[in-house]
């Protein structure tokens, strides 16, 4: 795409507006793309997720999660990352808990696992663990629905109109019946309180255990799911609530959240669980 010059006061506008040309230039070509993203070489798999990789790389996505995440983990630590989608994230944990550090990457939806499994490969993230599977509460099957034009839009519940394909559910605990974990991301589309049901084994265990999760109380409804419920999961086993904010994060009340009136389609919030 040719340089331009892009006007000060519309800055975030423009690098967008050069990213979705970049990319409908990508596939014009018929090309598979490779991007510099956090250190780590993506190939995305399809023009919106080559978008969303472009914003991650300029910083207008997750840039708190990011310095979240770098301020955190260390070395030889263990981190899963349930629904890990191309791996941007996947490939930040395998560089920040190093070779002796280990990070576990679930992702059932079978063209973003080949895009995970190929991004791990192509970086060769050796202490990266790849499951093509969903995690859940019970070991099951279950039918993942898919976004046509989302590729981090996947959900397990019939929420979802588009391409649908049946995948593995494993819980945690029987992925890591041992281990003690430093941190979970969780970012299921509303299947996050199954997800937590399938790991209060690793939960006892890991007293230091941090958990990112998203939020959401319509995804939540979707997937059989009560907010109270995902709340109460967290706050009966002793964890404190704080929300993410572009400033990082403040510490908030679960019911609080609950008597929100922020409950539309497009409210969520990402918030971390951590024992004090």
């Amino acid at each position: 795409m040719p340089a331009s010059r892009e006007p000060e006061e519309a800055g975030a506008f423009w690098i967008v507006l050069r990213g979705v040309g970049w990319g409908l230039e990508v596939v014009g070509r018929g090309e598979m793309v490779s991007m510099n993203v956090w250190g780590a070489q993506i190939r995305p798999p399809s023009l919106n997720r080559a978008l969303v990789a472009w914003l991650l790389k300029v910083g207008l996505m997750a840039r708190a999660e990011r310095q979240f995440f770098e301020k955190t983990l260390g070395s030889e630590q263990i981190v899963v990352d349930v629904g890990a989608n191309q791996g941007v994230f996947t490939l930040l944990f395998s560089r920040l808990v190093g070779p002796d550090g280990r990070a576990v990457a679930l992702e059932p939806s079978p063209a973003l696992f080949k895009a995970l499994d190929g991004n791990c490969r192509i970086n060769a993230a050796d202490n990266v663990t790849r499951l093509p599977v969903a995690a859940g509460a019970t070991r099951s099957q279950g039918v993942l629905n898919c976004s046509r034009f989302n590729g981090g839009d996947n959900r397990l519940s019939n929420s979802q109109k588009g391409p649908s394909a049946v995948v593995e559910i494993v819980p945690l605990d029987e992925i890591l019946p041992n281990e003690q974990v430093d941190l979970i991301k969780i970012d299921v589309q509303g299947y996050e309180l199954h997800v937590a049901k399938g790991m209060q084994a690793i939960v006892e265990r890991s007293p230091a255990i941090k958990v990112l999760f998203e939020y959401w109380p319509v995804g939540l409804k979707h997937a059989g799911s009560a907010s109270v419920e995902l709340l109460e999961f967290f706050m009966t086993r002793h964890f404190s609530l704080f929300e993410l904010s572009p400033g990082g994060f403040r510490r908030c009340d679960g019911h609080d959240i609950l008597r929100s009136k922020k409950v539309g389609f497009w409210s969520w919030r990402n918030l971390l669980a951590v024992r004090e």
